[in-house]
């Protein structure tokens, strides 16, 4: 709830999607600038929770603004994000070392190309090796000017090839202890190297917080998030896995939303759900048409949540008729 301590729309006044630059996550999305905040850390059934946890930062840091211990945590997530997910898909022989290599390697040799050409050249540029990592550079400078250095970048750049192209990525994890030891290493190298490098300020920038990584680090680390997005996440075979699974909980949260408004059913749903929307609504004060809906649907998201994907997919059978299994302990009712 702290680390982005706003909701998406109305809570602090004024709003931090309003600044100039916006905090970090607090920006609205380009192509829905009504929506409010791309990011917020809690809903309007939870505004009371956010004030109750801020309260004794009342007058001490501004509204927006993490407080010292979700920026330890925020730092902390973020280089655990940069390490460890890249170590975890190179287990699993996702990451490549020859595709990795030819982005940096490419940057490297024809920077002053890439930092030359047009952002509508760099755009056609399309998946030519060297191009999405200049976008990065262009990114960092346009959200974060506070920090973002050309030769900072480049150094950090040069490291992670060293360390994880020429290191990591150069032998083939086949699961020994020689190569867990060999994982371990990276790891404890990298870790150590992000820790020593926590600075704290009392002033932080808008889009940074009371404890943040020294400017090489920063940079690093944002060059680890690019390989593990630009490697991993970002391949054909994962979008088409996630997007299977997105359509799938779409239409579990629409048959349960069906079933709540059915009053001849209403009486039969899921317990746990039945339970999630009673103390939902009991919250509500005072009890309007359009805050009971929102209470309800924030139960039946809570309680899809909860659910693993093997109960997902078989209440989602159930629901739809396609399966034959009238008791299973694969549903949660």
């Amino acid at each position: 709830m702290l680390k982005y301590p706003w909701t998406r729309l109305d809570h602090p006044d004024p709003h931090p999607r309003h600044l100039d630059p916006a905090p970090r996550g607090a920006a609205a999305p380009p192509d829905d600038p009504e929506s409010g905040s791309a990011k917020f850390g809690a809903y309007r059934t939870e505004v009371d929770d956010l004030r109750q946890a801020r309260e004794p930062f009342a007058g001490r840091i501004p509204d927006w603004q993490q407080t010292p211990e979700a920026s330890i945590m925020d730092t902390a997530d973020d280089i655990a994000y940069a390490i460890h997910d890249v170590e975890d898909f190179y287990r699993v022989g996702v990451l490549q070392q020859g595709a990795v290599a030819a982005e940096l390697s490419a940057w490297q040799r024809e920077c002053g190309h890439f930092r030359a050409i047009t952002s509508s050249a760099l755009a056609a540029a399309g998946r030519r090796p060297g191009a999405a990592i200049e976008r990065l550079r262009r990114q960092l400078h346009r959200k974060d000017a506070w920090v973002a250095d050309d030769e900072a970048f480049a150094a950090a750049v040069e490291h992670v090839r060293e360390e994880l192209v020429e290191g990591l990525l150069a032998l083939p994890f086949d699961g020994s202890i020689e190569a867990e030891q060999y994982v371990a290493r990276f790891s404890a190298r990298w870790s150590t190297r992000f820790v020593e490098a926590i600075t704290v300020t009392p002033e932080p920038d808008v889009r940074s917080g009371h404890v943040l990584l020294a400017k090489p680090q920063w940079h690093e680390v944002q060059v680890l998030k690019f390989v593990h997005h630009r490697f991993v996440l970002a391949r054909p075979d994962l979008a088409l896995h996630q997007r299977g699974q997105a359509r799938l909980l779409g239409t579990l949260v629409e048959a349960l939303w069906e079933w709540l408004l059915d009053p001849e059913e209403e009486s039969r749903l899921p317990r746990r759900l039945h339970d999630l929307v009673e103390l939902a609504e009991a919250e509500l004060h005072p009890r309007t048409p359009d805050r009971i809906g929102r209470a309800r649907g924030r139960a039946i998201v809570d309680f899809v949540a909860q659910l693993t994907d093997g109960q997902a997919v078989a209440m989602l059978d159930a629901l739809s008729g396609r399966s034959g299994a009238l008791w299973t302990d694969a549903f949660v009712l």
